[in-house]
């Protein structure tokens, strides 16, 4: 049955409008409508209040909404405003916008390379805001439109006051795309308060989409200073009205030299949400998984070390009932391996998420046979091997070839040492912890070879989408992975299926690939999740899951649906720019 809309994301374009609606449909009480951007009071009205009701279907106990960018920008005049509002009074606004200077570059990159736009196709970025600004008003010829739209959509204040002539204040959330991105689990809970629903957490909050510095670096420093001069005073107004914190970007190239941190410190340096150890290891600290807060507090509580053990016991017993062997790696932080070359103070390190949860009393049976803790062998081998890159949170192909080892010990299957031996290339080279400091900081780095044996049979949809458009490493673009290793030759005549993330990897240079050279038949899917139906479709004779320590203050549900997590996905990359 049509319905009405219970919220509305008003705006900003390219502030992280498919992101938000797609983290608030993931609510198991949310029902998505049938197009994201309806643009109705913008675009459609002409079409009616019953046309735009057939878009949304709800059960009692759910609610729905859209997300059309557009509200916000036509908000020239309170018409719009009170449209909204007189036709769904009981409706929610939620607006989330960017740093304007960050919105501005990628509006043109859309343009450019989403939209093609003839005249911008060939048009250098520095270039074309070098116009005078000016131009972009009188909209004397058809680049100058395109400024016009560019810049505009980037001021926030004149908008914001039309929309507060017709809501009060408490009646629209605004959000900020970086809070989104660096504590997604708190702004998540906002929004669900806002919406009035129950808390709701989910692996996919905490994934990063996207590197503001990466967005600032496509332009030189002189036309970054002439777009915050230009756009800088409105958002500075706009937070004044909002309440939003006042931030703003800074280029890479403006970082000063005497603030640079130097190899002979003695004390910890930190560049955003990394901090500079000893001996030039790199930590990462920040981020939505507050993880340096797990060593300095005693934060993995007791209803964390419940909600494990219901899971493991729930993983367990669904396993045996299918005649499955279920284990599962911890895959700890680089922090609970190398805590000696941090100089931050860790008063509480033998309470970090792994120590806290395998300590805890009364551990259930499962653990003796069904799981595999790295640490302490780890710790054994740390001085004759880097066991973690310097400059990267991933474990090295050493590290991972361990893991590998103790899986296999577990399991009974013998390891093949033949692996380490694989050839490799070597180089220097700016890996994710490196790349976020000024200047970077390279390391030398060797990859290894290591399918020899096995051959990839299969991979889906998403993983085809990434290799064919060289996207592997964006962020926001890995839960949902999935292919499949088939080996003749494996002496492990087994069925195996991995669920696990960046430290077991879709791509062969890491523990798939370990894996797929020993068994007969290796399936990974990248998620924290199970998802049931498909262990049920292939049968395994192993079930392994792997997390990385970090997200392990976000208990996985195992609700996780493959193939509709990816047909959704694959919609939102069709339409969705950079």
């Amino acid at each position: 049955m049509p319905a009405n809309p219970d919220f509305l994301i008003i705006g900003a374009m390219k502030c992280g409008t498919t992101v938000l609606y797609d983290f608030i449909c993931m609510h198991p009480h949310v029902s998505k409508a049938a197009l994201k951007e309806i643009h109705y009071f913008s675009l459609y009205r002409s079409n009616g209040e019953d046309w735009y009701r057939n878009h949304f279907n709800k059960t009692t106990d759910e609610i729905t909404g859209e997300a059309s960018p557009t509200y916000f920008h036509c908000a020239f005049t309170p018409e719009l405003p009170t449209a909204i509002k007189t036709a769904h009074p009981r409706a929610k606004l939620i607006l989330i916008v960017r740093d304007p200077v960050e919105r501005a570059i990628s509006h043109f990159v859309h343009l450019q390379i989403i939209n093609k736009v003839p005249e911008l196709i060939a048009t250098d970025i520095n270039d074309f805001f070098a116009r005078p600004f000016e131009s972009a008003v009188s909209q004397t010829s058809s680049i100058d439109y395109y400024l016009h739209d560019v810049l505009s959509f980037s001021c926030y204040q004149r908008r914001m006051l039309t929309f507060l002539q017709v809501y009060d204040r408490s009646e629209i959330l605004v959000l900020s795309n970086s809070d989104l991105l660096m504590q997604p689990r708190r702004t998540m809970s906002r929004v669900f308060d806002f919406l009035g629903l129950e808390p709701f957490e989910t692996e996919t909050f905490t994934e990063v989409r996207y590197s503001a510095g990466a967005m600032i670096e496509r332009v030189n420093l002189q036309t970054f200073e002439k777009l915050s001069k230009f756009l800088y005073p409105d958002y500075k107004r706009f937070c004044d009205t909002t309440g939003l914190t006042y931030e703003r970007c800074s280029h890479p190239r403006l970082t000063l030299a005497a603030e640079r941190p130097t190899a002979n410190e003695t004390q910890s340096s930190v560049a955003d949400d990394v901090s500079i150890g000893r001996d030039g290891w790199l930590f990462l600290k920040g981020g939505s998984n507050e993880l340096f807060s797990y060593y300095q507090k005693p934060r993995f509580d007791s209803t964390l070390v419940s909600a494990w053990d219901r899971l493991f016991e729930s993983r367990l017993k669904r396993s045996d009932e299918l005649g499955i062997r279920y284990l599962h790696l911890f895959a700890p932080n680089k922090l609970s391996v190398y805590p000696e070359y941090s100089l931050e103070p860790l008063p509480h390190f033998s309470a970090h998420p792994i120590r806290a949860y395998l300590t805890a009393p009364r551990r259930p049976l499962f653990l003796q046979d069904h799981s595999v803790d790295p640490i302490p062998f780890f710790q054994r081998i740390k001085k004759e091997h880097q066991i973690y890159w310097k400059t990267d949170s991933h474990w090295t192909y050493q590290g991972c070839f361990c893991a590998y080892q103790l899986i296999c010990a577990k399991l009974g299957v013998a390891s093949r040492p033949d692996l380490i031996a694989r050839p490799f290339v070597e180089g220097e080279l700016t890996m994710d912890l490196g790349g976020k400091l000024a200047p970077p900081v390279r390391e030398k780095a060797r990859f290894y070879e290591v399918i020899r044996d096995s051959r990839r049979t299969n991979a889906n949809a998403f993983v085809a989408y990434k290799e064919s458009t060289n996207r592997h490493n964006d962020p926001g673009l890995h839960v949902g992975s999935n292919v499949v290793y088939c080996n003749d030759q494996a002496a492990a005549r087994f069925k195996l299926v991995l669920f696990g993330d960046s430290f077991s990897e879709y791509r062969a240079h890491l523990l798939t690939g370990m894996l797929a050279e020993t068994f007969m038949e290796v399936h990974f899917v990248w998620s924290s999740s199970i998802d049931w139906s498909y262990v049920e479709r292939v049968r395994p004779d192993i079930l392994l899951t792997e997390l990385v320590e970090r997200f392990m203050p976000s208990v996985p549900r195992d609700d996780f649906e493959l193939e509709a997590f990816v047909r959704d996905r694959m919609s939102v990359l069709n339409s969705a720019g950079p």
